[in-house]
């Protein structure tokens, strides 16, 4: 991967001297180099161009270089802005294409860093923040010396600038940092340069020993003119001036300057230090805006009397040159009177020498009482620290606390609402003419009423499909697919499920406009929300699938599928061919994007006749490859999908289309369809789709969202759309457009919602698509997914992990005894039900948490059915609880890991009672590997509980979950 070094640093810090050298150990600087010049005559070592582009950017959000006004939140991100980011990615290629190592400085890169980033990102080169740290008052002194500003200006651009290249090179975490001292430099490049090579972990094509000679011949400390507290005759700074916003900002411009050296130490500046330092900051300025207002004005008068002054000063000197002509006559007959004057002199010094002992008495004094004075403040904070820990401990207990009891709410509500539906179902039987006319029946029947229930529904199955052809059609395809996929033994024993199946599929049902009967509504609490259906005033039922209503004609809509792709294997003819027979529209085309298929599926997507734009898997993003699809897509509306899923039905696609039209003048600008399951996806997943849609309150009904509030539950509930199948109109998405690298189906539902528009999810459209999973990518999914919902969600609470150790003596020691469980389990088949074999196993658990029997055991032997996921969990303990022993706070760490299992069993168990009845082998097994994949996904979320709590400490954990972080996140 290519690198690019960003030199930042405010003007007059020593960037030019820096970055000479980073090109002088090999970093390429591109062509058009400005050329020296008097203020600085070894040269500058910026590219012409791209000082150039800087201007005009910072002239288009009206931001002078000069300017002490803060920058607009996110103001990167600006849709104007998108002709600056297309001219920097050009500039890039122009003067570093197939460029392995680059440097590239200007001041202004410190005001316009997160550009320079985002770019650098899509264009897959790594970012690297070589900061450049000068004493304040140098830079007031060079800056007052070059261009005649004023040292509160200086200093207000010196804290503007630190502060946002702090702010972003922290904050983007594929960015690496280091600062280096321009003082340091100077006194000793070589060490600066060598701990600047390992801080960045960069491999210089040359070495520095080798170019020792030719950096010293250029680095000339002589070129340093301006000095910080002092100047070079010892005197005292006076630049500051006296008023007090002013004196604040100096002392701002230090305190930054003296946090930013100390962010390569061992104690290190933390992110709320420069934080505090932008709310002082913050402060100045909204007390004293005249003042700030007036720089920009006083600047330009001090240039212009500075001018005037310089010639005056000229005439002066000249008419001074010609006194001194004869003053030097003069001094040469009074030099043998300067002797008397020499001794009176030395009796001053002697003086003077006395008093300054007296000055240093009192200043040490002085500095005792300091260090008392600060141990004092110390111990203060320290108990204050300890009094926000144990505060900010009962939130968070309180919080969780809350969050059970809403969770156990929604239960109690769902089940009274589910009761209450079936009374009144019973009701209604008990009082029809049929259930009393066939009283007499019933007991001769009921030993035989399973089987005859059976051959019913194989019956029902059979006429209702004879009666719709094209089902039957595509019923037989699937038939025909499984059994070549499954084998005859195995499909004949699957096939009273699937027939099971098809007949709730093909099933419809007739219930008139309005209910005589009181209205039965699911309550659900107001952080969930409710479906949006308001073609029944009573019992509101699903829509009919698009397959079965009487269409007049085809719409006049014309529909770009877009189809991102990576070796998508032999079943993605199948999907071709399906969205080719799509009907009920005007037109559609199929746009495919594939990054770097080594399979058959470019060519697959060619015969098929489809657009195809192919990209490097380097160049590969979720919210890239969509955007890029979009453009080269030809159609007014966009219908976004995946290679692994597949329609249902051949009016699929127009079901989604025909409710968008239907409903636009309710502002619906873009429609989802929920998720159907393969019969061969894995029960962890037909779980999470249920929990998923059920969340979403559209499992059963379509439902239009919209903005009901910004905390996270109404954010994702109304704010969902899924790129396994999403139409969306293109005026629309490009106005938007898909962003960032993970979730971007989210993002752009929960923007468009904020923006006062609705989207729909539908039940009455189903898009087949699932996956079946190794243990170990749900220990990494749900590590992510924890992250991104953190960074997401301001308001997302999660819990407190206090203790690195006592998670992985928990995570490893369950895994220990899951795998004796598992292997000592009997899996062939008995007349046990899910519910009671799911029970046994959560009391099993249970028992073992209360025993506390958590520690590390010599046999490294960990066998959970995935050998990633086993591998792994023995590097955690092989690297974490080797010769640890597990104390009291260990042990309610581990305890927490072991709930936190525990409910996700329970919340299986409650799912798994209403489908499943008597388990099979087959049955069993597939039960017993959710399980492990449970555990695997809990011990993923709880190590993304610990990344958050450790990702900011200064100790050696936070190197350690940093690593957590880098293994959890590859891949995924």
């Amino acid at each position: 991967m290519a690198q690019a070094i960003l030199v930042l640093g405010m003007h007059r810090s020593g960037t030019s001297a820096v970055t000479r050298i980073c090109n002088q150990l090999g970093a390429e600087l591109g062509g058009a180099i400005i050329e020296a010049a008097p203020d600085n005559p070894k040269g500058f070592w910026e590219n012409r161009d791209m000082v150039a582009l800087h201007d005009q950017i910072l002239r288009a959000i009206n931001h002078p270089w000069d300017s002490v006004r803060p920058l607009a939140d996110k103001w990167w991100l600006d849709t104007d802005l998108a002709w600056a980011r297309e001219a920097l990615r050009d500039l890039i290629g122009e003067h570093f294409s197939n460029t392995e190592l680059w440097v590239v400085k200007d001041p202004r890169l410190c005001l316009l860093l997160p550009m320079w980033q985002l770019v650098l990102k899509e264009l897959n080169i790594e970012s690297k923040c070589l900061i450049v740290n000068r004493h304040p008052s140098d830079v007031a002194h060079s800056l007052a010396a070059r261009d005649g500003y004023r040292a509160a200006h200086a200093h207000l651009l010196y804290l503007r600038y630190t502060l946002e290249l702090e702010k972003h090179s922290r904050s983007n975490a594929g960015t690496t940092r280091a600062v280096l001292s321009y003082d340091q430099l100077l006194s000793d490049w070589r060490s600066e340069m060598e701990k600047i090579s390992r801080q960045l972990l960069l491999d210089w094509p040359r070495s520095i020993s080798e170019q020792a000679s030719a950096i010293e011949s250029e680095l000339d400390p002589g070129l340093r003119h301006h000095f910080g507290l002092k100047d070079k005759e010892g005197k005292e700074d006076k630049t500051a001036e006296a008023s007090p916003s002013k004196i604040e900002v100096h002392r701002l411009a230090a305190d930054i300057h003296l946090a930013l050296s100390n962010l390569d130490d061992e104690a290190g500046a933390s992110k709320s230090q420069f934080n505090k330092i932008a709310r002082r900051l913050k402060t100045i300025e909204s007390r004293s805006s005249a003042w700030l207002e007036a720089l920009a004005y006083q600047t330009g008068r001090n240039l212009e009397g500075s001018v005037l002054e310089q010639q005056a000063e000229l005439e002066k000197l000249n008419a001074i040159c010609v006194g001194n002509r004869a003053e030097l006559d003069k001094l040469t007959e009074l030099s043998g009177k300067q002797g008397a004057e020499l001794e009176l002199l030395d009796k001053v010094r002697g003086k003077q020498i006395v008093e300054l002992q007296r000055l240093d008495a009192l200043r040490i004094d002085l500095e005792s009482q300091c260090l008392e004075n600060a141990e004092l403040i110390g111990s203060l904070s320290h108990e204050i620290q300890s009094i926000d820990k144990k505060l900010s401990e009962q939130i968070t207990s309180t919080i969780q606390g809350k969050a059970v009891i809403d969770l156990q709410s929604l239960d109690i509500t769902n089940l009274r609402s589910e009761i209450e539906q079936f009374r009144y179902v019973i009701s209604e039987m008990l009082a029809s003419t049929s259930w009393r006319l066939t009283a007499p029946l019933r007991w001769l029947t009921s030993k035989l009423a399973q089987r005859v229930k059976q051959v019913g529904e194989l019956v029902n199955v059979s006429l209702k499909t004879i009666r719709e052809p094209a089902l039957l059609k595509e019923l037989l395809q699937l038939g025909r697919s499984t059994l070549q996929r499954l084998g005859l033994r195995e499909f004949i024993r699957r096939l009273p499920a699937y027939f099971n199946i098809v007949g709730r599929y093909t099933a419809r049902k007739q219930v008139p406009e309005t209910i005589e009967t009181p209205t039965i509504v699911r309550m659900l609490p107001t952080s969930v929300p409710m479906a949006k259906d308001d073609n029944f005033k009573g019992i509101k039922i699903l829509r009919p699938h698009p397959e079965f209503e009487e269409r007049q004609q085809a719409l006049e809509v014309s529909v770009s599928v877009v189809i991102p792709t990576y070796n998508a294997g032999e079943e993605f003819y199948w999907l071709l061919r399906k969205l080719s027979a799509q009907k009920g529209l005007k037109a559609l085309e199929i746009v495919v994007v594939d990054s770097g298929s080594t399979d058959a599926t470019v060519e697959t997507a060619m015969q098929a006749g489809c657009v195809v734009v192919e990209i490097s898997q380097a160049e590969f993003s979720h919210s890239y490859a969509r955007n890029l699809g979009a453009g080269s897509a030809a159609y007014e509306y966009l219908l976004f999908m995946v290679q692994d899923a597949y329609p249902v039905g051949d009016y699929w696609a127009y079901g989604m289309a025909k409710y968008l039209q239907d409903h636009r003048n309710e502002k619906v600008v873009a429609v989802s369809c929920s998720e159907y399951c393969r019969t061969d996806s894995d029960v962890m997943y037909d779980c999470n789709v249920d929990t998923h849609y059920r969340f979403l309150n559209c499992r059963e009904m379509d439902r239009i969202g919209e903005l009901k509030g910004n905390d996270h539950m109404s954010l994702r509930a109304y704010g969902q759309l899924s790129d396994v199948s999403c139409l969306i109109s293109s005026e629309v998405f490009f106005r938007y457009r898909y962003r960032g690298d993970y979730a971007e189906d989210l993002d752009l539902g929960i923007r468009l919602i904020r923006d006062d528009l609705r989207i729909a999810m539908l039940a009455s459209v189903k898009t087949i698509h699932s996956h079946n999973r190794p243990a170990y990518y749900y220990l990494k999914r749900s590590f992510v997914d924890v992250i991104f919902l953190v960074r997401q969600f301001e308001d997302f609470q999660y819990p407190s992990v206090k203790a690195l150790h006592g998670l992985m003596f928990g995570i490893v020691a369950l895994g220990e005894w899951l795998t004796e469980y598992l292997r000592g389990y009997d899996f062939s088949a008995s007349d046990t039900t899910v519910d009671s074999s799911m029970q046994n196993l959560i009391d099993q658990v249970k028992i073992y948490r209360d025993s506390q029997m958590f520690a590390s055991t010599a046999d490294p032997d960990i066998d959970l059915g995935d050998a990633e996921f086993s591998a792994y969990l023995v590097s955690l303990r092989m690297e974490f609880l080797h010769g640890q022993e597990a104390g009291a706070k260990e042990q309610a760490e581990a305890q927490a890991f072991i709930d936190g299992f525990v409910g996700r069993l329970v919340h299986f168990k409650s799912f798994a009672n209403k489908i499943y009845l008597q388990q099979d082998a087959f049955l069993k097994r597939e039960v017993f590997d959710m399980v492990r994949k449970t555990f695997a996904a809990t011990a993923g979320s709880y190590l993304g509980f610990l990344y958050l709590a450790f990702k900011d400490e200064q100790n050696e954990f936070s190197e350690i979950v940093e690593d957590i972080k880098s293994t959890m996140g590859a891949g995924i």
